[in-house]
């Protein structure tokens, strides 16, 4: 068993006690620690330099645009050939792929079912491989794989052949989502991780838009020409996949160890940068136990519902073409109007990361924002009569506005909030699995005999939204308890840094979030944290102080208090939350004495800096007086230590030792000096005194 010294540095650390940055610790065995063959890759990297110094901000800004440029482009173009080959089926249902295979209504909805059956099936097996393969190679190997069966399905007539291909299709694309969650945390830290998952979901949206003038461009072919038009297409795709394939191959890096555009120093750097996930880089070995946790975390099983229910809605992901058909526009036109679709889901997730750029911890508020407008789609989609067919077109573009964001949030916070490398692969298996077992029912719902108005669709979509609401909520609230237990834990003992060893959330201290047991999540205290926002809502802001706190007045209704409630809002904004929290809790006397009903009026910030700056002059006073009285003393010192000792006079000569010229006046005759003083000391002084034994009465 190899052991490696733990690092002393917490620069990067989410929580962490302040130490100093320095060498590794060689201390004690006792202190260090000892790891299993699954080590991370990152060890190898980072245990044969001793300097464990913090990564200057400068140059860790540096590092991250040099990773944006090398991972976002790869990711980008992964994701939006991915979804414009999952698209195909539903393009190509508008140009024939239909009539040339004998397809009913029922057997066109069962194939958008194969290819998440394909998905559920091979989610445990691809969450296996990512961990046991090269991560970029597995993936690149799958898209290869994936441009083969799209080429495939040119060749098929039946059922039958196309139900396989979307199956073995649906099980090469599995990997994709789970494989860009798993490296966005390789390279990027916590608070970077959503905004580059938005940005790259934003690539379904451009996706459906090059699907849109591709299909728009293969329509305006002969109908009767060889290939057919969705043949046509499908080939289109195939080239398409295979140059992104050899592209991934050649250029992605499987961790940022093995990073060659990166130097030898930028690869350490990068590695040092996320030390604060505290999830490690990559281990090649599979921890059950980790899959037990995972297994076991509730916040897992929340994650996987959110996914199934969400994409309850997304059966139209195979019947937009045919939605849009239904409205009473021709193929041409269903083709360039699916255009639009996409731009609304590219607008709805760019603003969306913005937000979340500007407040990283509103992930729920901001799911649920956008959650609304495509409940008020569904809504209309229900009640606008048939004949208004522009206006249920852009109810169905608002619906696509709505989604994708509230998703992209929520694979965020799968992402950030899970620590261990098989951990976060098993959570994202069962997140997967959720999300295809969505899709596998939703395509069930668009039934011929529910054709056209699909009221029963489109009522099913509604109730899932406000099952997504339920969840989001809940999400929040064990998110929210758990950290305040760990602050709590943080708080009481001391913190170990780990950051380039693989933690887990049961080990209380290496991921934001600890395990909790189901039961603590009872409703009376769901309930009683919703009254206690709502309570929030009726508060009125006063003011702020000039350390950022904020301070508001609650009216009370009850008859036996005359005055409102006062309460303060502590500014807490460092990762030293005790040390933060005790520094804000030093109040100005102007309002302590508001909040205690002392002072009727709250002070103004006028006032407050009129009184510091008195306050700070009155300290500069202090500190001058202070040092004029410390010259003062050292100037009288050193004036006593320049006067010359008293002269003896000794047979006719001067010296300066009172000890040798006590001897040699008594042989001179000459009075000694210091004898005179003692015979002129009054009585009382202490020179005078000899002690003297006193028989007791």
């Amino acid at each position: 068993m190899s052991s490696l010294p733990r690092s002393n540095s917490d620069v990067h650390s989410v929580a962490s006690d302040e130490k100093k940055p320095g060498s590794w610790d060689t201390r004690a065995t006792a202190d260090v620690v000892q790891y299993d063959k699954g080590v991370d890759e990152a060890v190898d990297l980072v245990a044969g330099h001793a300097d464990d110094a913090p990564v200057d901000p400068e140059e860790a800004r540096r590092i991250r645009v040099k990773l944006d440029w090398v991972i976002l482009p790869l990711l980008f173009a992964l994701y939006t050939v991915q979804f414009v080959d999952k698209g195909t089926l539903g393009a190509s249902s508008v140009l024939g792929i239909i009539q040339d295979n004998h397809l009913t209504a029922d057997q066109f909805n069962t194939l958008g079912s194969a290819f998440y059956i394909g998905y559920i099936v091979f989610a445990y097996p691809h969450s296996w491989a990512l961990q046991r393969f090269p991560v970029a190679k597995y993936l690149a190997a799958n898209i290869f794989f994936w441009a083969i069966l799209i080429g495939l399905h040119c060749t098929c007539k039946s059922f039958g052949g196309l139900f396989v291909l979307r199956f073995l299709l649906g099980a090469s694309e599995g990997c994709i989502t789970n494989g860009v969650m798993l490296v966005t945390s390789m390279f990027y830290n916590r608070t970077e991780i959503g905004e580059r998952i938005g940005w790259t979901f934003q690539c379904n949206g451009f996706a459906l838009i090059v699907s849109g003038f591709l299909a728009f461009g293969v329509a305006h072919s002969d109908p009767n020409a060889k290939p057919a038009r969705w043949q046509l297409l499908m080939i289109i795709y195939t080239g398409l996949t295979l140059i992104i394939a050899v592209w991934f191959f050649w250029l992605f890096p499987d961790s940022p160890v093995k990073a060659r555009f990166l130097t030898p120093d930028e690869r350490l750097k990068a590695v040092r940068r996320i030390q604060s996930n505290q999830s490690g880089i990559e281990t090649k070995t599979w921890k059950h136990e980790q899959v037990v946790e995972a297994v076991k975390d509730i916040k897992t099983w929340l994650f996987f519902l959110f996914a199934a229910i969400s994409n309850l809605q997304n059966g139209f992901g195979t019947q937009y073409s045919l939605i849009i058909q239904s409205f009473g526009f021709t193929t041409l036109q269903t083709t360039a109007l699916n255009i639009p679709a996409g731009a609304a889901m590219i607008i709805s997730i760019t603003l969306s990361t913005l937000i979340l750029r500007r407040y990283p911890n509103a992930r729920c508020w901001i799911a649920v924002a956008f959650f609304v407008p495509s409940v008020l789609a569904a809504i209309l989609l229900i009640t606008l009569p048939w004949h208004n067919r522009i206006g249920l077109l852009c109810a169905y573009y608002v619906l696509n506005f709505g989604g994708a964001p509230s998703f992209v949030m929520v694979l965020s916070w799968v992402t950030v909030t899970t620590s261990g490398h098989t951990k976060k692969l098993a959570v994202n298996a069962i997140f997967l699995v959720g999300y295809s077992l969505g899709q596998v029912l939703c395509t069930q719902f668009w039934r011929a005999e529910y054709k056209p108005r699909n009221y029963v669709p489109w009522a099913i979509c509604l109730a899932s939204y406000v099952g997504d609401f339920i969840l989001l909520f809940a999400i929040r609230y064990v998110l929210n308890k758990e950290n305040k237990r760990r602050d709590a834990l943080q708080a009481s003992q001391a913190h170990e840094d780990y950051g380039y060893v693989e933690r887990v959330d049961a080990d209380g201290q290496g991921s934001c979030l600890i395990l909790l047991a189901l039961e603590e999540y009872n409703m009376s205290k769901l309930f009683a944290r919703l009254w206690g926002v709502w309570r929030r809502q009726n508060r009125h802001f006063v003011g702020e102080d000039l350390e950022g706190n904020r301070y508001f007045e609650i009216p009370t209704k009850r008859t036996d208090l005359v005055r409102p409630t006062r309460r303060v809002e502590y500014n807490v904004t460092s990762n030293d939350v005790t040390q933060d929290a005790n520094r804000a809790r030093q109040l100005s006397v102007q309002w302590a004495s508001w909040l205690s009903h002392t002072r009727p009026d709250p002070p103004t910030i006028q006032e407050l800096q009129t009184d510091l700056l008195r306050r700070q002059r009155l300290q500069h006073n202090v500190r001058m007086i202070e040092a004029r009285d410390r010259e003062e003393r050292e100037r009288q010192m050193i004036t006593a230590q320049a006067e010359p000792q008293p002269l003896r006079v000794v047979g006719g000569n001067t010296q300066h030792s009172p000890q040798n010229s006590a001897g040699q006046g008594q042989q001179t005759g000459v009075e000694d000096p210091w004898e005179k003083a003692k015979k002129e000391a009054p009585p009382e002084e202490p020179t005078s005194w000899q002690p003297q034994t006193t028989r007791r009465r």
